[in-house]
């Protein structure tokens, strides 16, 4: 009886070690949970267990499709041409001059300094 009792107690533990969680990622705004190299989490990447992500009421991304077996094998490494842009958690004036001489009026949160119609 000790006997069997221990081998369970072996097979179970065993089992537990195998089991791998996947690393999912969400946004801090959204509702879906991604691979590392999605597209989606270009402002934001946040790493989650996808266990806890489905309790949380995440769901999988329409692009990148996500399944256990993708996550599981997902080295949560993105491509070279993912690159997170930096980005001003507050605005700033444009550091642009007008063609009148005059500093840009508008407000950016570009990491540039320039806003849109001058960043080039």
């Amino acid at each position: 009886m000790l006997h069997s009792k221990l081998v369970l107690l072996l097979l179970f533990a065993i089992s537990g070690l195998q089991v791998k969680s996947q690393t999912c990622y969400v946004t801090k705004t959204g509702v879906k949970y991604h691979m590392a190299s999605c597209s989606f989490l270009q402002y934001s990447k946040i790493a989650y267990d996808l266990q806890d992500a489905l309790k949380a009421g995440y769901t999988a991304c329409s692009r990148c499709k996500p399944t256990k077996e993708k996550l599981a094998n997902d080295k949560n490494i993105a491509p070279a041409q993912f690159k997170v842009p930096v980005q001003r958690l507050t605005a700033v004036q444009c550091k642009a001059k007008t063609k009148a001489g005059t500093r840009c009026k508008r407000m950016t949160k570009n990491s540039s300094g320039y806003c849109y119609q001058h960043d080039h």
